[in-house]
């Protein structure tokens, strides 16, 4: 934390341009086009992503808030084993708070509740966020078969959650939620069928730990009329033919994609908040922001991230770290001071020169389509004070 420093601009200054901006330019509209998420380097029975969802979705059954539809998960497994074609797209997303599902259906035999989790209009999802691809599920105590039944059971139409365990050796037991605690679901009805969204809080995981870069095991089914009689059920990954429901191991891997991380310089004043400035002159102080709100790991302290600065082609880079602005913010700042080239070095300065040009860079630890370690930079020139020459 560098102190404000109030220093006079002088009457008259030249701000040069950055030279390489246009190439800064060129590269990001070429990364633009060619982003691609990675694909895993293990067999999976089947790829998808889960993008990092920033503010908080409402859930209502109205999906306008999700925005554009983006690595949807097209279902294609009958529940007797055999691929389909007219499956409907389910869609994921994680948070720092929990992981949320959506889909679209078509039903043309009307809205049944459930008479068991699985059997009615719901969606089943097994989770596992530790991938550890065992045989059976009472294997594997980070595994998760969860029902959620957006219009209820026969006997509640209020209980719309239920967790089935898997125990090794006592069988299968059944636990609702009865406070609507542990998850939250909503449905809206559309011509010839419905739409679902579904929350499920990080708290109510096996594993409580959602990240950036994670591959986690899921595999679901939606499910719509009761099972045996109306009912039609599809899959993901795999079938339940082939006892997907008790199998991790045919669960599919969807890797938690980041956010894409922004870095600007502020100023530094006395008073009030930081505001974006085009230019310094040797002595003022500067804010250093980096936002990433998937960096932002704990709602309950305020995070801490690094960044480097240093002056264009003259110095070394200077270790930063920043603070979170405040509880879930997702905002980190820093600030540093500057001096001339000439003086002696100082704590928590940079020394310059008029003319050159200070960089921030902040490695993106995953960004918003997978990518590792993507650099982010900001760049700020320092102004250059002009001499006027008079004569009579």
């Amino acid at each position: 934390v560098a102190d404000p420093a109030q220093v006079p601009e002088p009457a008259v200054i030249y701000v040069p341009e950055a030279a390489d901006k246009p190439a800064l330019d060129d590269k990001a509209k070429k990364e633009a086009a060619t982003r691609e998420p990675p694909k895993p380097t293990f067999a999976s029975p089947a790829v998808g992503y889960a993008p990092f969802q920033e503010k908080p979705l409402t859930i209502d059954g109205d999906l306008s808030d999700w925005g554009p539809v983006t690595y949807p998960l097209k279902l294609h497994w009958s529940a007797d084993n055999k691929e389909i074609s007219d499956g409907p797209e389910a869609r994921v997303r994680w948070s720092n708070e929990g992981f949320y599902i959506s889909y679209v259906t078509a039903d043309p035999n009307g809205i049944q509740r459930c008479d068991y989790p699985w059997s009615g209009d719901c969606v089943e999802v097994w989770i596992d966020t530790d991938n550890t691809r065992k045989e059976h599920m009472a294997q594997a105590p980070t595994s998760q078969q969860l029902c959620f039944m957006p219009f209820g059971q026969e006997k509640d139409p209020n209980m719309n959650f239920c967790e089935i365990l898997h125990i090794a050796g006592r069988g299968d037991s059944h636990v609702y939620d009865t406070e609507h605690k542990r998850a939250k679901v909503a449905a809206k009805q559309i011509e010839g069928g419905y739409q679902v969204e579904a929350f499920l809080p990080k708290s109510t995981l096996a594993r409580p730990v959602l990240l950036p870069g994670m591959w986690m095991a899921l595999n679901m089914s939606i499910n719509t009329g009761l099972q045996g009689r109306n009912g039609r059920e599809v899959q993901w990954s795999a079938s339940k033919g082939v006892a997907t429901y008790d199998r991790p191991i045919t669960w599919g891997d969807v890797l938690l994609l980041g956010s894409d991380a922004s870095a600007r310089i502020l100023s530094r004043p006395v008073d009030g908040e930081p505001v974006p400035i085009n230019h310094l002159v040797v002595g003022q102080s500067f804010t250093v922001e980096i936002t990433d709100a998937d960096l932002n790991l704990d709602p309950k302290r305020e995070d801490r991230i690094a960044a480097t600065v240093d002056v264009v082609g003259h110095s070394e880079p200077i270790l930063v770290v920043l603070k979170e602005t405040g509880l879930n913010t997702g905002v980190f700042r820093c600030s540093l001071g500057t001096r001339s080239r000439e003086d002696e070095p100082a704590p928590n300065a940079v020394r310059v020169r008029p003319g050159e040009t200070i960089r921030v860079t902040y490695q993106d630890v995953r960004a918003a389509c997978g990518e590792v370690d993507r650099e982010v930079t900001a760049d700020l020139p320092i102004a250059i004070p002009v001499m006027r020459f008079g004569a009579k």
